[in-house]
């Protein structure tokens, strides 16, 4: 029989009941503490969690997942993961679920579909788990549309990096490119991003360049965060442009560059300051127009007066030294004409009187001219053999030369041995009249502006005291030679430097002359007609009384009346029969030439007239007028006695 237990058993076996015991009741309580803990977590997630049974129905869910489907716990537990989706397809989602239960994380995107038809961009993190031995799928599910609107508005601000104009990149704080887009790699001559990635910035400028950035614009930009400026950039080829650049700091140490090309704002920044330039000069050449116009008229009327007594006190000079003295004064006055037409050329166009003439003899009465002037200097000059006469205004040529020289002549005044060459010779079908000295020349940066009207290197913008004291440019002289040869489809070329003296040379295309023609500068004077009735209105009296004595005495003997204003000239024309009129622009009072050529025109449509006048109105005008009218012509003042009773032989048909 067994043995009966001992007291001290039975208390001893009921001690270690009463401990089991209470460990089981330590143990449950430990294992509701954690199971509180963990639903805690479980329902504080801010994820929704979804445990999902193997029958692919949910056995659990948090709040959160209520919250983010719509439905309520008791919903969700009787539903399953297909359920969530819009047509879902069930092979797909076995085969999912069979990759998830073997033991496979599948990290996932796709759109949930809330209870009230809103589908939602939920991104889901599954993963199998062991409860109580039995396998589980654990799925975390997050709401993404932030993120997803997020990135479709960082997927369009890149478009519009990728899209714009200016060339945009990111820079790491050892300041390499991380990224830039195609036009910052195209602004500076790369064919793609990639060759500038991981590159330092600095390869993009020269030495000079970088001096500046790092002395200048990087402090600047280290102290406030940004900057902003302009600057030389240089392309791969190591071509140079102006830029436009705006840095900003990032957090990381990184910054933002935006580059612009601004060449062409530049280009269309200097062709505006260039035009506004011209306009002002322009404005300034108009009023420089008129008060030429009226010196030119003015002076003028002096320079006839002088001219045409000079020549008549020659006709009957017998006294070799007073001869010589009043050849002088007409030479002087003639240079005086050349000088006035100067600034007349300047303020308007004239159309060229062309004729046939010796270029040599025209050199030669530009030497005499400017004989005194060329004291001191040796002038060789080599007339070409055989040169045909030159078809061309001999008055504009004239000018030129003159022009030319006197630059000539004021470019040596500081050379030890001066000298002045002249050559004439023909090349082809053009005739070359060749002007060099060996005086101080033209500065290499200056060559180009030569011809610009009033430019000068002399007088106050002598900085390099390369001219005498006293000697002043109008800056008209080349300005006018440019015109003129330009009228005449003729050529100019200048080769000069400082010190090496200076060579102008002139081209003219060569006109033959008809069988038939003969050279008007060699031909007599036209035959003088007699007894014929002249009208002569000009209101500058030594002028007038030149005129009338020419034509009056002499050969002519013409029958003169004179008028000193238009309202003269009309009443005389209205009362008397004239076979010719020789009539000034600028008249006293209200009435002037053309009014008076209006008046006449009015009854009679043949009647020759000449109009004398060297006013800037009237040669703007006599262009068209003597196109429309062949009964009349021009001739500037002042002029000389002999080209006067030419002109007006010319009109009365002999």
């Amino acid at each position: 029989m067994p043995q009966k237990p001992s007291y001290e058993d039975l208390e001893k076996r009921i001690r270690e009941l009463e401990k089991a015991e209470a460990e089981c009741k330590t143990a449950e309580e430990a294992l509701r503490e954690t199971e509180e803990r963990f639903r805690v977590i479980f329902e504080s997630s801010r994820d929704a969690i979804f445990i999902t049974a193997p029958d692919a129905r949910f056995s659990f869910v948090n709040n959160a997942a209520c919250r983010l489907t719509g439905y309520s716990e008791k919903a969700l537990l009787s539903m399953g993961i297909p359920d969530l989706h819009e047509q879902e397809d069930l092979t797909a989602y076995k085969t999912f679920f069979h990759r998830i239960m073997s033991g496979e994380d599948i990290l996932s995107e796709a759109e949930l579909l809330r209870k009230d038809g809103i589908k939602l961009p939920v991104e889901f993190n599954n993963t199998r788990v062991f409860i109580n031995n039995q396998k589980f799928m654990h799925t975390t599910a997050r709401d993404i549309s932030e993120r997803r609107q997020a990135e479709e508005e960082l997927s369009k601000r890149l478009e519009a990096i990728e899209a714009s104009m200016d060339g945009i990149a990111i820079l790491n704080r050892n300041e390499e490119y991380i990224y830039l887009n195609d036009t910052h790699a195209m602004i500076y001559g790369y064919d793609s991003p990639d060759e500038l990635l991981g590159k330092t910035w600095r390869i993009l400028y020269h030495e000079r360049e970088l001096e500046l950035f790092e002395n200048k614009i990087m402090p600047a930009f280290m102290e406030a965060g940004k900057w902003r400026g302009e600057s030389v950039g240089r392309k791969k080829n190591g071509d140079a442009f102006p830029q436009e650049v705006s840095l900003t700091a990032l957090k990381n140490g990184g910054l933002v560059c935006v580059v612009r090309d601004v060449s062409r704002q530049k280009k269309a920044e200097s062709d505006k300051l260039k035009a506004q330039k011209t306009a002002a000069q322009h404005e300034k050449y108009a009023l420089v127009g008129q008060i030429a116009g009226k010196m030119a008229h003015d002076f003028n009327n002096v320079l006839g007066a002088v001219m045409g007594n000079t020549e008549l006190a020659l006709i009957g000079c017998r006294e070799e030294e007073t001869k010589e003295t009043l050849e002088l004064i007409l030479n002087l006055t003639i240079r005086g004409k050349n000088l006035t037409r100067n600034l007349v050329a300047f303020a308007k166009d004239q159309e060229p009187k062309t004729e046939y003439f010796s270029i040599h003899k025209k050199i030669d009465l530009v030497l005499i001219l400017l004989e005194k002037e060329m004291q001191g200097i040796t002038v060789i000059n080599r007339p070409g053999t055989k040169l045909p006469d030159l078809f061309a205004d001999q008055e504009m040529i004239e000018n030129c030369l003159v022009n030319i020289l006197q630059n000539a002549i004021h470019a040596l005044g500081k050379t030890p041995e001066p000298i002045l060459r002249i050559q004439t010779f023909r090349k082809g079908k053009q005739l070359y009249i060749e002007i060099k000295d060996n005086g101080c020349g033209i500065p290499a940066a200056y060559i180009s502006n030569i011809y610009d009207p009033a430019f000068t290197l002399k007088g106050s913008r002598d900085r390099a005291g390369a001219y005498l004291p006293g000697i002043k440019g109008t800056g008209y002289g080349m300005a006018n030679v440019k015109k003129y040869m330009d009228q005449h489809n003729g050529t100019i070329a200048v080769e000069s430097g400082p010190g090496k003296g200076t060579t102008v040379t002139l081209g003219f295309p060569i006109v033959e002359r008809a069988v038939s023609d003969s050279n008007p500068a060699e031909q007599k004077a036209a035959p003088t007609c007699t007894g014929k009735k002249v009208l002569i209105v000009e209101d500058e009296k030594p002028i007038s009384d030149v005129q009338y004595m020419m034509l009056t005495q002499g050969t002519c003997s013409h029958s003169v009346d004179t008028a000193e204003d238009g309202r003269t000239a009309m009443e005389l024309i209205d009362r008397n029969t004239y076979d010719a009129v020789s009539l000034d622009y600028v008249l006293p009072g209200n009435i002037n030439g053309m009014d008076v050529y209006a008046h006449i025109r009015k009854t009679d449509k043949t009647l020759p007239i000449l109009f004398i006048s060297g006013n800037l109105e009237f040669l703007e005008s006599i262009k068209d007028l003597k196109q429309k009218d062949p009964c009349i012509d021009h001739v500037s003042k002042p002029c000389q006695n002999r080209e006067y009773l030419d002109r007006i032989n010319r009109l009365l048909g002999f």
